[in-house]
Order: structure tokens, then C-alpha cells, then sequence
């Protein structure tokens, strides 16, 4: 019976650790997409707007 009865302790322990860190995890990762989305947006559409405009230079070259 007081075997059974500190598994069961364990377990509720256990789990609640798992959801406060599985918790922490999914916020830390919605921050980074949110600090991703406002501040790593504008260098890659100015990336691949030079490459478009390197592509459009080459293919006038070539025709």
C-alpha cells in the first residue's frame, strides 16, 4: 500500500514537471516565431529580391 502510494506521488509529480516544461517549450518556441517573424522577414525578401534581380540581368545578357 505504501509502495503504491509513493508510485502514485511520483507519477503526479512526474507529469506535472512534464506539462510545466512541455509549457515552457511551446512558449519559448512561439517567442522565437514571433521575434522571427518581425525581425528575420525583411532580410530574406531583400535576399531574394536580388537574386531575382541578378536572374533578370543575366537573362537580358544572354538574349
Amino acid at each position: 500500500m505504501l509502495l503504491s502510494f509513493y508510485k502514485i506521488t511520483f507519477l503526479k509529480a512526474f507529469a506535472s514537471e512534464f506539462i510545466d516544461y512541455t509549457v515552457l517549450t511551446i512558449a519559448f518556441f512561439l517567442l522565437f516565431m514571433l521575434i522571427n517573424e518581425f525581425f528575420g522577414k525583411p532580410r530574406v525578401e531583400v535576399k531574394s529580391q536580388e537574386n531575382e534581380l541578378t536572374f533578370i540581368k543575366g537573362s537580358t545578357i544572354i538574349s
